[in-house]
């Protein structure tokens, strides 16, 4: 990811979010900054451009995809509700 994608140190958002259910991201100082849009005023995460380039690959490559909420089991990886 190029600096290109953050022009400026403002917060984006997803285009898929709904109803508030999403992350803001951005780029400062070299990292990229992660926080959730229902606290903008907690707290942020950040990560180096490495760390967020190896999380971008992993959600690409279905290393994080949840169990289907139709017939969930309610355990622990169950976001159902959530």
């Amino acid at each position: 990811m190029g600096s290109s994608a953050f022009p400026s140190p403002s917060w984006s958002t997803s285009s898929f979010s709904v109803q508030g259910n999403c992350v803001e991201v951005r780029l400062r100082d070299g990292d990229v900054q992660v926080r959730n849009t229902r606290d903008r005023e907690g707290s942020v995460l950040s990560f180096t451009h490495a760390e967020w380039t190896a999380f971008l690959s992993g959600v690409r490559n279905a290393e994080f995809d949840l169990p289907s909420r139709t017939g969930s089991s309610g355990k622990d990886g169950d976001r159902a509700g959530a």
